[in-house]
């Protein structure tokens, strides 16, 4: 390409588009796509930003700035990537610069920031005032500093107020600085200075006697290094060094450690010796050789529908096993944080240090060191497979060959907010699409869309129908719970029934789980005399009681207050709880079985980073005889001695205002029993509801999963909702209730001068006040047979409207693709 070049670059801004930039001479011949490099954009602001697209198409604009360097060596992200980024973009509804903050660390993207430095030039330290000569003495000591490391105040004036006024003054210069964080990153290691016999080290450490400091710190070193193994590299800022700083050094200027600068070793990596994995059993055998088939056949997305326990994992670590030796990176998606730690101790028995994790709870440089690891340009280095939650789908890979959605029914792969607002699943599909490779999608429940598109022929399909080691799938037993409170049968919430089961597989030494999707001790607090009850003040809804806490809390904005010890209204001492989540189901079962070990696994005993593992290794190595939790327990877990589930409350699932919640209650509640009895006994569900012969508890009785999706299909078919439809959701926010009907209704009118009946609403949903912003919902459908960009794009130019009308500038407004 010749002549003037001009780059397209996206920006982490959530505006529309990319951004075009003049490429200098001096840069072109480094300069490609997918690479970093850093801008100015606006008056000052330096950002960086991704190379897009270079082409010599000069832009309409009288001014074009040009692109200030490259970061990157060699491309960030390659063109299947760039192109998944875009289609991202598109079929989502958000900006490009939306999917890069989703997408990477925003230590990859770094901003510029003001900073404040001395003129050298000016002498005129008379003209300023006391307050602006205090603040430049500051300045002038530090060289160089940032407007927010300055003090607020200076002689009761404001400092930014000074700071301006030395610039005027041209007393000190602001520019802005930008620092890209490597993707190489170096850190410290401690070695020793040689290789030294057994017998030297003996006469060192005899040596060191009258120096304890310096031999303790040795002795750590060949402690933890375990000397001769191979593993003698260490890092200094490893906790047991901790205050040995001077003993380091006095070991270095003896020639008996060094410390060298080395990458640094962030990668959450498995560290063991691959074996081979156990053959295949009849059945998984089978579907093993039925995708081989079909994939030669033609077919790259690829359903499997398997009962709980049926060896799916299996199945998947001898296809990673296939692409692997193929040379190409596997990644493997979970819904859930919690599952990782378990598939990763079955992973690693095959695949060792070739394995890596990335979710939201690894620190910023262990993100950093995926990114380097999946983009590596050595395969030998390159990390192969890399076992993640929804946000790893985003990630630039090199070269993947195989996408596994685990659990793809799991609504906990939706991305709510912010924007972009992917489905993982999906998003996953698309990625395998532009990459051309193999998705497989797995469950005992799948969604209704990938059934529906497995039956229509779009998807392979493939069924394991039986347990592994053809153990039984679990009874399940069914209790009325309204004829049992009408009886007086109830034990606070256990039937007769659990209890007796509980107690029988306690006396046994065998494990229980009980399931109640609600966290907290009860839903509400309520005035026995006069009904008050404590509402969040900046959300429409009820506070939970959490009796640890001893606090009241919102559950959407996260405030809290104490719990008064009388209400306000009427001065009653008589504040009592209503309904019952987790925390009480464990205070409750501990009542009634004092010897057991009780445990709880939900968002509020699961805070700390490794409290997920704590949990789980604790139940395996039975140090937990009953475990209560939300649905984070109904996923995944594979727990030997488990034998009884009980599944507490089963109307809040069914009784539900959305189109999926008869399909999220038989999902949920199949789930959870199918941790029951995973062995060698058959286990034992209790479903407590009020509705024994309700459709959906029938269906997950004889785990009949064609008869429920037949049923749902039908009624989905008759109302128009997904799969025979395509979803789009709008959320208009506002602070000001007659503002927010105002300007929703008039979105709703002109939507619907395109859509016609297609839109339903505006309406306020369920939750119709979150965070002091009031908020309505616009639903349209639109056929699958109508083409969606057309339509993206009406939707698009009514939303720009809006900003037009009066009293519409602190109007939010988010677009929701696929929404459920």
């Amino acid at each position: 390409m010749t002549g003037n070049l001009y780059a397209d670059i996206i920006l982490p801004l959530a505006l529309k588009g990319t951004f075009t930039y003049s490429v200098p001479e001096h840069l072109a011949p480094d300069l490609k796509p997918g690479k970093r490099v850093v801008v100015q954009f606006g008056k000052k602001k330096l950002y960086t930003g991704i190379v897009v697209r270079i082409h010599n198409s000069r832009p309409d604009f009288e001014i074009i700035k040009e692109i200030a360097e490259i970061v990157d060596s060699a491309p960030l992200l390659n063109e299947e990537v760039l192109k998944y980024w875009e289609w991202m973009a598109g079929y989502y509804m958000c900006t490009p610069g939306e999917v890069m903050k989703a997408a990477l660390p925003s230590s990859l993207y770094p901003e510029s920031e003001t900073i404040i430095e001395p003129d050298p030039s000016f002498d005129d330290f008379s003209s300023l005032d006391r307050p602006s000569a205090k603040l430049l003495s500051i300045i002038i000591r530090r060289k160089k500093i940032k407007p927010g490391n300055l003090p607020p105040v200076v002689d009761n004036r404001n400092s930014l107020k000074l700071i301006n006024n030395l610039i005027s003054c041209k007393a000190v210069i602001a520019g802005e600085s930008l620092r890209n964080a490597p993707l190489k990153e170096l850190e410290k290691y401690v070695v020793l200075a040689e290789k030294f016999t057994s017998n030297r080290i003996e006469d060192i450490l005899t040596g060191l006697k009258s120096a304890p400091r310096q031999k303790e710190m040795l002795e750590k070193y060949l402690n933890i290094t375990g000397y001769g193994s191979g593993k003698d590299i260490i890092p200094v800022r490893k906790t047991e060094f901790t205050g040995m700083e001077v003993a380091l050094a006095a070991l270095t200027h003896k020639n008996i450690l060094r410390v060298v600068n080395l990458e640094r070793r962030s990668v959450q990596r498995v560290t063991a010796d691959a074996v081979e994995p156990e053959p295949l059993t009849g059945s998984q055998a089978v579907a093993y050789e039925e995708i081989k088939s079909q994939y030669s056949s033609g077919k790259r997305i690829f359903l499997i529908n398997g009962v709980t326990s049926s060896g799916k994992t299996q199945l998947y670590i001898h296809l990673i096993k296939e692409m692997l030796k193929e040379g190409k990176q596997v990644l493997y998606l979970l819904p859930e944080i919690a599952l990782t730690r378990q598939i990763i101790d079955r992973l690693k028995k095959y695949f060792g240090e070739s394995t890596a994790v990335y979710h939201s709870r690894i620190t910023a440089r262990e993100r950093n060191a995926i990114i380097r690891g999946i983009t590596e340009s050595d395969p030998e280095k390159r990390i192969k497979l890399l076992l993640g939650a929804r946000s790893s789908v985003l990630l630039p890979f090199r070269n993947p060959g195989l996408i596994i959605v685990d659990e793809e029914h799991d609504g906990s792969y939706k991305q709510h907010d912010p924007s972009p607002r992917y489905n993982a699943r999906d998003a996953a599909i698309m990625l395998a699409h532009f990459c051309n490779a193999v998705t497989i999608l797995g469950s005992a429940t799948p969604s209704i869309e990938s059934y529906f598109n497995a039956r229509a022929g779009k998807y392979g399909y493939v069924e394991l129908r039986e347990r592994f080691g053809k153990v039984n799938l679990p009874e399940i037993i069914v209790v009325n719970t309204r004829e049992a409170y009408r009886k007086k049968l109830m034990v606070s919430h256990f039937s007769p029934q659990l209890i007796e089961l509980i107690d029988e597989a306690l006396a046994n030494g065998e494990q229980v789980l009980l399931f109640r999707n609600r966290r907290g001790f009860s839903s509400y607090l309520e005035c026995g005399e006069c009904g008050w009850i404590p509402v969040c003040t900046q959300c429409a809804v009820n506070l939970t009681y959490h009796r640890e806490q001893k606090r009241a809390v919102c559950h959407y904005c996260g405030i809290s207050v104490p719990v008064p010890a009388k209400c306000p209204l009427c001065g009653s001492f008589s504040i009592e709880t209503r309904g019952f989540g987790t925390e009480k189901i464990e205070d409750e079962i501990k009542l009634l079985f004092p010897q057991a070990r009780v445990a709880r696994m939900d968002q509020d005993t699961t805070r700390k980073a490794d409290s997920f593992n704590k949990i789980i290794e604790d139940l395996e190595s039975g140090r937990t005889d009953i475990l209560t939790g939300t649905q984070m327990i109904s996923k995944g877990l594979d727990i030997e001695n488990l034998t009884v589930v009980g599944i507490l409350n089963a109307d809040s699932l069914l009784n539900y205002p959305d189109f999926r919640a008869h399909e999220r209650a038989f999902q949920m509640m199949s789930q959870v029993s199918g941790r029951a009895g995973r062995r060698n006994k058959q286990g034992k569900v209790v479903i407590q509801v009020s509705d024994p012969y309700h459709r959906i508890i029938q269906y997950v009785m004889r785990n009949d999963y064609k008869a429920f999706y037949l049923h749902q299909a039908e009624e989905r078919k008759t109302f128009n909702y997904p799969p025979f439809c395509r979803l789009i959701r709008i959320t208009v926010k506002h602070k000001k209730k007659n503002i927010l009907d105002q300007m929703a209704g008039i979105l709703g009118q002109r939507l619907r001068e395109y859509f016609g009946k297609r839109v339903l609403g505006p309406e306020y949903p369920h939750v119709s006040k979150i965070q002091l912003w009031y908020n309505k919902e616009i639903l349209i459908k639109i056929e699958k047979e109508k083409p969606v960009i057309k339509a993206k794009e009406h939707i698009m130019n009514a939303i720009e409207s809006i900003g037009n009308e009066k009293g519409s500038s602190s109007l939010r407004i988010a677009v929701d693709v696929d929404p459920y």
